[in-house]
Formats: structure tokens, sequence, C-alpha cells
């Protein structure tokens, strides 16, 4: 009977051990340590034996000893199994890679746990591992001081977080590569913002460094971590280009669909919403809510890093991307223009929507169009939607009064990955607002195959780039190309926007300003084309200005003479707040023009003979006014005409120099032209009386 009653307590426990929940202690972490470095606090611990858990992370001023102290306001974010594992690039290699957490350290083992906490305050602070099952939903609270307690606070402050080296290659044409590791989480300091809506994840990106400079040009590619990530694909001339930095970043969640090469998904360089779960393929969509811009704050964050820490030139900086990684690339330029020198943008889209239920997951639907948290750069109080921000047509409306960097962009027209139907459309618009952009199209393919132009044709001139030093945007050309309709056999098979038109010697004073502009050959494919034209006209907006900087209201004066410095267009345009200074329809030939502009005391007495008188019509008591200023004694006309345009007054004036006021007087209440003549000028006003 004793033996029976044994056996039976013997099986009971067994039960015990095998259906109901482990005890508190086996699932429990332990061995936690923490270190502060460079405004974080990396905190690693051994894992528990079993997968499919969560490591939950708390974080408080006094040392964790209840169980109540495991709320919201001390919970900071999770991990995940394998937190010490660099999951993308294990999956890219096909082969275990773990993080390393300190610079020249030995990589974690497999059974360890890894988070990384940006500082956002300075002070003493303690911290907590729990472990949540995701399967039951139960989470172990247990506290064990000195296994997954911290029994010392960590001394922590705010600092520049810093990436963390992780190892170097090198490829098969030389480069020396190194991986990084930035290690970002939900938090936010003065220096970073939040690149997840979770906790601590690792995100990589590759550096190389070319030549011996002693400051170089930054190259960002957002292509990933591969050695194509800059080269092929319209990339070939970065080969061989030296004395300069590369930094290639990646764009990865990790999805849950597989462990092979291409498992994970991409933000299309932008990010997702704030209650996306990057560790689920099954998200609701969202209905309302922030999208915010998580991996173009990583994008930016890396530019701050190589400004500050790298010997570049921080007045040559430049983004550089195929298909979405080109996409990407021309969104930071447009949130953060100050700071980038140009971009090169290969078969590229110039708008994504929500087209399939895992976007619209990631961002909302089109219809919703969910407010992100990226000002809107038209108004400070506002901040733009998901598609505009995606929308490359919406940021250059928005951008408007800016001055963005210099933008090439190539594309196909038998691109079916991208498309080409919109893309004249994209054209038109940056020509539109003036933008500093410059295009090509050919018959290719979305991977580069049946290309006319020649990757050297279509590269961005980056070598005579620099954020301090203003620049022409040129738009309306006469010698563009035809892209079409959006057809694929619509317009030209090949051919260019502004790709003909370049510039040099640029001088700026307070008053004046100068450039040399010219008219290129037209050279595709290695060939010159037949008709080469030898003369054309264009708008000239005058970008970047350093120095140049008239007030709202100034008459500017404007003289485009010819390579043996005979004047050939002269002319003038009002200053206006916040919009840029263009010069309509300058003639530019291929011996190369001067372009000058001047105003004030840049104005000599020779030039002071032809230019215009400054002239406005102002309110004045219960009528209006011509007030006219002139250089010299000058002859004007002055009519004005009702909608009908019957004459109700002309009149001839004979002005000494200096400013005169000179009253208008209108029969009826109407709406009334007022236009002057003084020599060849004119003007005219639309009044309402």
């Amino acid at each position: 009977m004793i033996e029976k009653r044994r056996t039976l307590l013997v099986f009971f426990f067994f039960l015990c051990q095998v259906f109901l929940p482990s005890s508190p202690h086996a699932a429990t972490v332990t061995k936690l340590q923490a270190q502060w470095r460079d405004g974080q606090v990396f905190l690693a611990w051994q894992n528990v034996g079993v997968t499919g858990q969560a490591y939950k992370v708390y974080r408080s001023t006094t040392a964790f000893v209840s169980p109540d102290q495991l709320n919201a306001s001390n919970y900071i974010g999770q991990v995940r199994d394998s937190s010490a594992k660099n999951i993308r690039r294990s999956r890219l290699e096909q082969m275990p890679v773990f993080f390393r957490w300190q610079p020249g350290g030995e990589p974690l083992g497999a059974n360890i746990g890894l988070y990384v906490v940006t500082c956002t305050e300075t002070g003493q602070f303690y911290y907590a591992i729990t472990v949540l099952d995701l399967a039951s939903g139960i989470e172990d609270k247990t506290l064990l001081p000195g296994k997954n307690t911290l029994i010392s606070p960590v001394s922590e402050s705010v600092a520049f977080p810093l990436p963390v080296w992780q190892d170097s290659v090198i490829w098969s044409n030389g480069d020396v590569v190194h991986y990084y590791t930035q290690f970002g989480d939900n938090r936010h300091n003065q220096y970073r913002r939040v690149m997840n809506n979770v906790g601590s994840f690792g995100y990589n990106f590759i550096q190389i460094r070319r030549g011996q400079a002693e400051r170089y040009p930054l190259f960002i590619f957002l292509e990933g971590l591969q050695k194509n990530a800059i080269k092929g694909n319209g990339l070939d001339e970065f080969e061989n280009i030296t004395n300069c930095y590369i930094l290639s970043l990646d764009d990865w969640i990790p999805y849950p669909n597989g462990y092979g090469t291409d498992a994970g998904k991409s933000t299309s360089w932008v990010g997702y919403h704030e209650g996306y779960d990057i560790y689920s393929s099954n998200n609701a969509v969202p209905t309302s809510g922030v999208v915010m811009a998580y991996t173009q704050h990583r994008i930016i964050y890396t530019i701050e890093w190589a400004r500050k820490y790298l010997p570049v030139d921080t007045t040559r900086i430049f983004l550089v991307g195929v298909s979405t990684g080109g996409y990407g690339a021309i969104i930071t330029a447009c949130m953060i223009p100050e700071k980038i020198t140009g971009v090169y943008a290969i078969a590229h889209p110039s708008a994504l929507m929500s087209d399939d239920g895992w976007h619209a997951q990631l961002w909302g639907t089109t219809s919703q169009n969910l407010k992100t948290n990226v000002p809107d750069m038209s108004n400070p109080f506002d901040s733009l939607r998901i598609f505009e921000l995606m929308n490359l047509k919406k940021l250059f409306q928005k951008n408007v009064h800016r001055s963005l960097p210099h933008i090439y962009c190539v594309h196909g027209k038998q691109d079916a990955t991208v498309g080409w139907k919109d893309k004249p459309g994209f054209y038109d618009t940056a020509q539109l607002y003036k933008m500093p952009a410059v295009f090509f199209w050919d018959r290719r393919k979305h991977n580069g195959d049946e290309a006319q132009w020649l990757d050297s044709e279509t590269m961005i001139p980056y070598q005579s780039l620099a954020l301090n030093v203003a620049y022409p945007a040129f738009s309306n050309a006469s010698v563009n190309g035809n892209p079409g309709s959006g057809k694929k056999n619509d317009g030209d098979n090949y051919g260019t926007i502004n790709g003909l038109l370049t510039w040099s010697d640029v001088s700026e004073t307070k008053c004046s300003f100068s450039v040399k502009l010219f008219l290129k050959d037209y050279i595709a494919g290695g060939q010159l084309q037949a008709n080469q034209p030898t003369t054309c006209t264009a708008d000239v907006t005058l970008r970047r200005l350093q120095a140049f900087k008239a007030q709202p209201g100034r008459t500017i004066y404007w003289y485009n003479y010819d390579a043996s410095g005979a004047l050939v267009q002269s002319g003038t345009i009002v200053s206006q707040q916040g919009v840029p200074h263009t010069v309509p329809g300058v003639t530019i030939s291929k011996d190369g023009n001067r372009l000058e502009l001047k105003f004030g005391t840049c104005l000599t007495r020779e030039t002071q003979e032809t230019v215009a008188p400054e002239a406005h019509v102002q309110r004045y008591g219960g009528g209006w006014q011509l007030v006219i200023s002139v250089q010299k004694p000058q002859d004007i006309k002055l009519r004005i005409t009702d909608p009908w345009g019957r004459y109700q007054q002309q009149q001839d004036w004979h002005l000494e120099a200096g400013t005169q006021r000179l009253p208008l007087e209108f029969p009826v209440p109407s709406v009334y032209v007022v236009e002057l003549q003084a020599g060849s000028w004119r003007w005219q006003w639309k009044i309402t009386d």
C-alpha cells in the first residue's frame, strides 16, 4: 500500500512537471550586467532555456524589490529570443552572426540576451528583466537580486549614441569593409529620434574609406550590406571613385517569413505606424494614430554621426540609391535639404501607396491617409500626411521655397517594376516648382538592361557641388527632350531634361551675383548626337544663395553677356519674400554666357544708364497713387484700362531723377489695369477700386 502510494505521488509530480506551469525560477534570467557607454546603457543576461519568449525591460530610480514595481511607468521595452544574434546578417550570410556589444570585444553567445537603452536623462537607475511567455501571455515577475535585477544602479547621462564596430572583411575589389551596428530603441534624446516602437534592435550598416584625403566627400548609399550595394544597375561609376567615404545602410525589419537570405521586409525607407508589431505578420490595418518615419530617423542619425565623427567634408554629402533606395534618398533630401549636397537616384518610384494588405498594415489605407510625425515644410504648425510624405511630387510642392539639393534621376520606359507612366508628370512637377533636378530616361528595364545612356553620362557631377556654393536651377529649357505622356512608346525613346545645361564660376556679394552658363554637347551612349543645338533658352532660378539676398520688393537688374562680353539680354525682377529669384528666358550658348544680377550699391554709373525705374501702385487716402523712382531724367507713359480694354486714362510725364508720387483717377468703382511704360520697360498692375 505504501509502495503504491509512493508510485502515485511520483506520477503526480511528473504530471505537474509536464502539464503545469514551470516554477517561477525556471523562467527567470540570470547574470544580468550593465554598462553605460556613449549615451546608452548596454544590458546583457543569460536567457532561459526555451524559445517563444519575450524579455521585458524595466527601469527605476530605486532598486527592484517588489513585483508591484514592474508596472507601465517603469516598463521601457522588450526584445525576443536570440536578441544577441544579428538575425539580418545571419540570414544574409547563412551562418550564425552575433553582436559585439563593445568595440573590440568578443561576440556574444547564443544563450545571451541583449538590450540597449537610449539615455534620456542624467541619474542613477536600476534595471530588471522579466520573461513573458508569448504562447500563454504569462509574465514571470519573480525578482532575484543580482540575477535578473541590478543590485547597484547604473550612472547614466545623455550623450550622442555611437554605433558599435562589429567586424571587417575585404571585398574582391580591395575595399576594406567595416560592419557597424547602431542600436536603436523606442526612446529619444536631443541627439537621436526613436527608431522603432518596441524596444532595442540592432541596425546594420557598412563603412568604406578610399584614398588618403584630409577631408572626404561622403556617399550615403541606401542599398544594403553586400557588394552589389555600390556596383551594378547604374552604379558602376562608383566602383572606381576614390578619396571618399561610403556608408551603405540597410532597410530591414524581422517580418516572420522564414530564414532565407530574402527573409524579412523593408519599410521602403520610410517607417511604419506607431502600433505596428515588427515581429508579427498579422497586424490590424490602422485607422487612427500616427505613422512614424522610423527609417528616416535612422538615416538622418547616421548622417549626423558621420558629420561629427568621420573626417568628411560636411559640405559634400550625397545620397545614392536604386529603386526604393533612390526614392528614400529623395525623401531624406526633402527632409534635411540643408545637409545634403546632391542625390543620385536610379529607377525609383515617384510615389508609393497602400496597394496591398501588408502595406496597409504598415501605413494605413490610402483613403485614410494618416498623419505622420514629419513636420509640413510649408506649414510649421502641421505635419505631413503619410501619402504626402511618400509622394515626391507633393514633397516638391511642399519645398517650393526651400533650396533642395541637386537631384539627378534616371528612369526606363520598359521598367515594369516601378513603372513609367507617372514619370513625365514627375518631371513636369519639378519644372513647375523650379527644382534643381536633372532627368534622364531611355528604354532600360528595371535592372538596367537595354539602357541607352552610359552611367558616366548620367552621373551626378559631385566634384563640382558643395553646400556652401549657390547654384542655378534650370527649368523650361528649349533643348529639353520629350518624355511623352507616360506610354512607353510615346515621346522620345531616350532623352534628358536639363541634362544639357551646366554652369561654373559662381560669385556673390551682398548686392551682386554672377554665374557662367553653358550648353553642353549632346552625347548619349558615347555618341555625339546629330543636329546639335548651339543655343537655347531656359529659366534660371538662383538656389542656396550665400550672400546675395535682396529685401522683399527690391528691384533686381539682370544682364546676360555672351562669350565676347557683349550684352545680349537685360531686364528686371522683383524680390519676393521667401521666393527664389528666377530670371526667365535666359539665352545660353555653347560658348558660354555670363549672367549677372545686381541691386542697390552694386549698380555702377554705367549700369544705371540702362536700369529701369522702380515703380509700384499703392493706396493713398481714399484713392490710389503711382510711386516711381528713376535714376536719371526720363519720360514715362501711363494708361489705365477697364476689363473691356477701354482707355479710361492716358498720360505722358517727364520725370526728374528721384522719387515721385503721381495720383491715379478712376471714373467708377471697378477692376482696372494700370500699365506703365518707361523706354523699353513695362509694368502692369491689376487693382480693384
